[in-house]
């Protein structure tokens, strides 16, 4: 699932590089809230009842300001609260340049967790090393949720964008559909609200809409609104045909 991801900083130990003194700091992503920890402290986490709420496919990655060195799989630990288990986890490096790991767990929905990283887990080039801190965290229920369904009718030989907004008009869910049929496409977990749906008609086939270029007499790519706001509730689950009509194509986004 596509999940907005806001960063929170831990305090490093500060370290001595090239007679400077620098501060640095490791990012805990999706957002982790912590007590910051100053020098010879230890950085806590909330208390149960003050647990971050996470959506459904949250993947936990902590990121590093600078590449990292290496990292320690047994100084991060995951515990669900509600059964008392330790949760395994499979640490590895997310990319080459090694500024982020990611966490890869079995996370049950509903259930509440606690992770840990002791002092010393990861350490970055400049031999900074992450103090101790946890967290607690809770997965929504999957009854939280909403799901939609369009049952779309592509025009032939034709690329669809096809994107679903919140109310502001944000973009939080998007699919490429290349069919001359119809085709089926399903949003599950989406969170109580109001939202809408658009088609562009990717021309050039570049994943993006595209403006016209005046100079180029060159039009700018088709976009459809659905004609309603859609107001979905928790648990339930909504389905609707579209036949996109190109020709009232708003042009714009």
């Amino acid at each position: 699932l596509d999940t907005s991801a806001i960063t929170k900083r831990i305090n490093l130990k500060t370290s001595s590089v090239d007679s400077l003194r620098i501060n640095a700091f490791l990012d805990i992503s999706p957002s982790l809230p912590i007590v910051a920890a100053s020098k010879g402290q230890v950085a806590s986490g909330p208390k149960p009842r003050q647990a971050v709420i996470f959506d459904l496919g949250t993947v936990l990655r902590i990121r590093l300001a600078s590449p990292g060195n290496d990292f320690f799989p047994e100084r991060v630990v995951l515990s669900n609260l509600m059964t008392g288990d330790t949760v395994p986890i499979l640490s590895s490096w997310a990319n080459s340049m090694r500024t982020e790991i990611t966490l890869d767990a079995p996370i049950q929905p509903g259930e509440l967790y606690k992770l840990e990283t002791k002092r010393g887990f990861v350490s970055d080039i400049f031999g900074m090393e992450n103090d101790s801190a946890s967290w607690n965290f809770k997965m929504r229920t999957r009854k939280e949720y909403g799901e939609l369904a369009f049952n779309l009718k592509v025009p032939q030989e034709s690329i669809l964008l096809f994107e679903l907004l919140d109310a502001p008009g944000n973009v939080v869910r998007r699919k490429i559909v290349r069919s001359g049929e119809e085709e089926k496409i399903t949003f599950p977990y989406l969170l109580p609200g109001q939202y809408r749906a658009r088609v562009i008609l990717d021309a050039n086939d570049n994943g993006r809409w595209d403006p016209g270029k005046y100079d180029e007499r060159e039009q700018a790519e088709s976009v459809v609104y659905f004609t309603e706001t859609i107001s979905l509730r928790s648990d339930w689950e909504l389905f609707f045909d579209w036949i996109p009509d190109f020709s009232q194509s708003v042009d714009n986004q």
